[in-house]
């Protein structure tokens, strides 16, 4: 099976539009999990009435995006599946059968690198990183920075294990295509600097460490 980590906010048909896609392109099981703010009272009471299938919901006090890792962690310990993808309500799947290539990969410690209308492959980047789950169990956590796909980004570098996969992704995002130029948008809050600072980059490298021995296994498996 396949978790999807997917916190959202006041965006609730753009949610749906978004999981019924995931679900509908995919030819296997797929788990979702929802971090919804508790001050969000139109997700809530949606959630309840309207659910989307396959989903369990969880209500968090407004973290806000300053600490959005602190949503995808819960997400990620609480997830069943063996790989977890991270997600956004403002994201479309485009590739059918794209969890047939996730399953191709097995137990393999990798993370994988669907491409996007950010043109991420060319650039080396991640934008919805796909991690089997023994590596966040193996860490105790997905990211110990709001930027959790450019923290997977640069785990994934580090270890040489970012796998480019076939899969594309739409992301309709403001500034790339247009759409969804609301308040959610708008309320973002970019730490970039911080992300390179030292404080970080030590996490970073701890990380890395703790993962070279599974890594070492599977050359020696």
């Amino acid at each position: 099976m396949i978790s999807i980590l997917l916190p959202t906010r006041k965006r609730w048909p753009s949610l749906k539009a978004s999981s019924h896609r995931l679900l509908e392109t995919a030819t296997g099981p797929i788990e979702l999990l929802l971090a919804i703010d508790e001050d969000d009272t139109d997700s809530r009471t949606a959630a309840l009435e309207d659910p989307v299938p396959e989903s369990q919901v969880y209500l968090f006090p407004r973290h806000g995006y300053i600490q959005l890792h602190l949503y995808i962690n819960t997400l990620a310990k609480e997830a069943q599946g063996d790989w977890l993808l991270l997600w956004n309500d403002d994201a479309r799947m485009e590739t059918k059968g794209w969890d047939e290539i996730v399953r191709g990969f097995g137990e393999e410690l990798r993370i994988l690198n669907p491409n996007t209308n950010h043109d991420n492959h060319a650039k080396g980047s991640c934008i919805f990183p796909i991690v089997p789950r023994k590596l966040v169990e193996e860490l105790g956590h997905f990211s110990l920075s709001n930027h959790c796909d450019t923290y997977m980004e640069h785990l994934a570098n580090r270890l040489g294990i970012r796998r480019d996969i076939p899969v594309q992704v739409l992301h309709d995002r403001a500034d790339l295509t247009g759409g969804h130029h609301d308040e959610v948008y708008r309320e973002r809050v970019f730490t970039t600097d911080a992300f390179f600072g030292a404080e970080i980059q030590a996490k970073l490298d701890a990380d890395a460490e703790r993962l070279r021995p599974l890594l070492a296994q599977e050359v020696t498996a």
